[in-house]
């Protein structure tokens, strides 16, 4: 994958220091890479030092903007992103999110190792029509940089100043049609970050449970925990189309037990259940040190939960989905994770206030587990 500044890609960002080959409970991976990495977001801060300076960082961008409809629109192979070329694609008013596609897709840039500085992007003058005659909020694009390489800050400038227009860069477009979609797409929730790897995802703009959707980002706080986190290598497929969510509060005196779980009545048919415990009471995930009496599964109510609900993927209020003792941690984790229903367990959820959402995990290949944003919205 490209990267600014290095003749030779990106190269190693993911490291294992702790594998269970070599005796840790668990694999747990070390991730470093630049935050303008592959598709991303790009805050004000990124180009105006007063922004930065005023805490303009990546937490501050509107996440209504950066989920709902989107246009795909083909830009002309030939050209860059100019006023003129901006006309031509009569982008209706009213029209807030647009994904340019060019020529940058079938020329399959995203996938070579050194940067290609002859990428398409915008001119200062396309920038600026954009801004001035169109509803337009958020700009994608499929290459690194929204702007051409000769107008490189000048373009950022113009969509940047008004800290109205949200910036995402280096899109996978490949083999999706041109037309309106749902797109979500979530920086994670770095305090002064001028920018922040995202999971763009887009689908039908009608959608419901099951429907197919496409990853809209290369392959190279939240967290998700993969199935070979705890010993087992199986990539199970991933729905996160923007269904229902239920949100269910636990009796606060108790982890989540087999008692627990039938107390609850959860129907059959739900997939995707949070659970709000005295964690989210305690404000466990605010504090500095870990407290290992945090509420979470014990191995029965897991192995209710595996045998007799439809869940597949389960969200909790602190760092493990599992109580602390070692032989719970590892079994809970076990029961979760091996199960051949695919079961995908999110940990360290802000439950407060909580209502129905959506969660997307960064695409990080041969990660044991990955940093999500979730949101969740009315």
């Amino acid at each position: 994958m490209p990267s600014y500044g290095s003749e030779e890609g990106l190269g190693q960002f993911l490291w294992l220091p702790n594998s269970m080959k070599n005796g840790s409970l668990a694999n747990n991976s070390v991730m470093k890479l630049p935050t303008h990495t592959g598709t991303h977001i790009d805050a004000p801060g990124h180009v105006f030092d007063h922004y930065y300076d005023a805490g303009f960082d990546v937490d501050t961008l509107d996440l209504e903007v950066l989920n709902g409809p989107a246009l795909l629109v083909d830009v002309p192979r030939d050209k860059n992103l100019t006023a003129e070329v901006i006309i031509s694609l009569h982008i209706p008013k009213g029209v807030k999110r647009v994904l340019f596609r060019t020529l940058n897709t079938d020329r399959r840039l995203m996938w070579k190792k050194k940067l290609d500085s002859s990428f398409v992007g915008f001119m200062k003058d396309g920038a600026q029509w954009l801004v001035d005659n169109t509803d337009i909020k958020l700009v994608g694009i499929d290459y690194l940089s929204i702007a051409a390489y000769d107008d490189l800050i000048p373009a950022h400038l113009v969509f940047l100043k008004s800290r109205e227009i949200i910036v995402v860069e280096a899109l996978k477009l490949d083999d999706i049609e041109p037309g309106i979609y749902t797109v979500h797409c979530l920086p994670l929730r770095m305090l002064g970050a001028e920018g922040s790897p995202v999971r763009c995802i887009e689908a039908p703009e009608i959608c419901w449970s099951g429907v197919k959707h496409h990853t809209m980002g290369p392959r190279p706080n939240y967290k998700s925990n993969a199935a070979y986190h705890f010993g087992k290598l199986r990539l199970g497929s991933c729905s996160i189309c923007p269904v229902l969510v239920v949100v269910v509060d636990t009796p606060r005196d108790k982890n989540i037990t087999a008692e627990v779980m039938r107390s609850l009545n959860i129907p059959r048919g739900v997939k995707r259940v949070l659970f709000q415990t005295l964690n989210t009471d305690r404000r466990l995930m605010y504090k500095k040190e870990f407290d290992s009496s945090y509420a979470a599964f014990t191995s029965d109510g897991a192995e209710y939960l595996v045998q007799n609900t439809d869940i597949k993927l389960v969200g909790v209020d602190y760092l493990s989905v599992a109580i602390n003792p070692k032989e719970e941690l590892v079994k809970v984790h076990h029961q979760l994770l091996l199960d051949p229903k695919d079961i995908i367990p999110v940990e360290g959820l802000n439950l407060d206030d909580a209502v129905p959402g959506v969660c997307t995990p960064l695409r990080l290949v041969y990660g044991d587990g990955s940093p999500t944003r979730c949101i969740l919205f009315k």
